[in-house]
């Protein structure tokens, strides 16, 4: 019962050399807590250019989503070693 939407900057090149595993990786975990998160709703993905020179390009990632969100005391935790945000909900998702 999901909504999903991936907008791609026209701008980005077709090829770029990076670490395809990583950026795999990133992706999908961006993209599975969104969906884990999400019982009804959309989930937006958005790839956009932020810089760019002759020989590299400066990509941003951003995820969306009508989930529970994350409470704006908790934001702090976000991209530090592994931590539940809200342990109680650890069992249900």
């Amino acid at each position: 019962g999901l909504s999903f939407a991936a907008i791609i900057d026209p701008n980005i090149p077709v090829q770029v050399l990076g670490d395809p595993v990583r950026i795999r990786q990133i992706v999908l975990n961006f993209i599975s807590n969104a969906i884990k998160f999400t019982s009804q709703g959309s989930i937006k993905m958005k790839l956009s250019v932020l810089n760019e020179s002759e020989t590299q390009i400066e990509i941003k990632l951003a995820v969306q989503d009508s989930g529970i969100g994350i409470p704006e005391d908790k934001l702090d935790k976000l991209f530090k070693a592994f931590s539940q945000v809200d342990a109680s909900t650890t069992r249900y998702y």
